[in-house]
């Protein structure tokens, strides 16, 4: 199961995200596959079935056989005619693919009817597939060229040049024939299953997309925790529901002392180097459920619920020791060691305040620290030192 998702998973990146040659082969490659299952299961279905009666004699079958193997045979030689195109973005190669996809289709529904409903399926299918895959005015040509065959079907139909499905039998007992059944539901089922592949290829590309975008909009490039859009909206969450519950809820706010001595003396990569090492130490500092994020700069914000004050000082002087404790290798090899100021505060039921006043204490803490001289852990209005 993990092999074949991983092919469905390399045949949608193709798909979607190839270029105009290599959409046109997984498409005909797919093609190939589906008209050789459908030989392979008329085959089948004549060699066990005693074929006497119904809706086509064996005469017709072995011609709808025949077409339908020369069908597969020429999608699979028209897809390997693509690893011999010089420019990957040709786009006649991709046209011819398309127009012969309709050809190849029209001369298959000429044999087996235009108005029956596997016709109406390819024709529905298609066309959707192609606008999700390839340039829509591609696509709309192709479309039109169907258009115009099954056009001039309808007009030599009404003419008299050619019968209605040529190799099918006029008999009543059309839908108790079990070979046109399995024919029949061959051929649609060969289109829905391509069209159900493609829309859920599609789906998930989208989703894939969204999810990008998401991490994106919400995470910090470069030490991939979240930004201070993401954590602020965090906060107010958490926030909120610290005041509902009447739970303790602690931040403390993380300045990295002296940082820009690093960029100066280092340079701003080994900087960046420095930022996300104090990042990931504070990330594995705290427990699952807490929170962190840039909050701007060399500056963090952790987010503890159902955290009390003796707890969270605790926790962001384990942080603090471990960052001062950590040797960074910086790009140029030069190993340093970075301190942290950090400024905690804590709401209990009995001080919930509001959002911009819970920060502002906790940055009043973070400026006594380090008014105070650096690395160490602060509550506002007192100052405790840890050794």
């Amino acid at each position: 199961m993990q092999q074949i998702n991983k092919i469905v998973t390399h045949l949608s990146a193709k798909i979607f995200e190839g270029t105009y040659v290599e959409k046109s082969q997984c498409i005909f490659v797919l093609m190939a596959l589906a008209t050789a299952c459908f030989s392979i299961l008329l085959s089948f279905t004549l060699l066990v079935t005693d074929h006497t009666s119904g809706h086509m004699d064996r005469q017709g079958y072995q011609e709808l056989l025949e077409i339908s193997s020369v069908s597969s045979l020429y999608s699979l030689i028209l897809s390997l005619i693509g690893n011999y195109i010089n420019s990957h973005e040709n786009r006649w190669y991709a046209q011819v693919c398309l127009f012969s996809y309709v050809l190849l289709n029209s001369v298959i529904l000429f044999y087996i009817g235009v108005f029956s409903i596997g016709t109406g399926i390819a024709l529905a299918g298609a066309p959707i597939i192609g606008l999700i895959i390839f340039n829509r005015k591609m696509i709309f040509l192709s479309f039109l060229s169907g258009l115009l065959i099954l056009s001039v079907f309808s007009i030599s139909l009404q003419l008299r040049y050619f019968d209605y499905a040529p190799i099918v039998m006029d008999n009543e007992l059309t839908y108790r024939d079990p070979v046109w059944l399995v024919t029949m539901m061959a051929f649609v089922c060969a289109h829905l299953a391509l069209l159900v592949l493609v829309a859920n290829a599609s789906i998930m590309r989208w989703k894939r997309r969204e999810a990008e975008v998401t991490y994106l909009s919400t995470t910090d490039s470069l030490t991939q925790i979240a930004n201070r859009r993401q954590l602020m909206n965090q906060f107010k969450m958490e926030y909120l529901r610290a005041a509902r519950s009447k739970q303790p809820i602690s931040i403390f706010l993380v300045d990295l002392d002296h940082f820009k001595q690093v960029n100066d003396t280092y340079g701003h990569q080994s900087g960046d180097v420095a930022l996300k090492s104090a990042a990931d130490t504070l990330k594995a500092t705290l427990r699952e459920i807490d929170m962190v994020g840039r909050y701007g700069g060399e500056e963090f914000l952790a987010i503890l619920p159902n955290t009390d004050g003796k707890s969270a000082i605790q926790v962001a002087d384990r942080f603090r020791r471990a960052l001062q404790a950590q040797q960074i290798t910086l790009p140029d090899n030069n190993i340093i060691n970075i301190t942290a100021s950090i400024g905690l505060h804590t709401i209990t039921p009995e001080n919930i305040g509001g959002l911009e006043h819970f920060l502002a204490e906790a940055d009043k803490a973070l400026y006594q620290a380090k008014h105070n001289g650096r690395n160490q852990v602060t509550i506002a209005l007192r100052t405790q030192q840890s050794a």
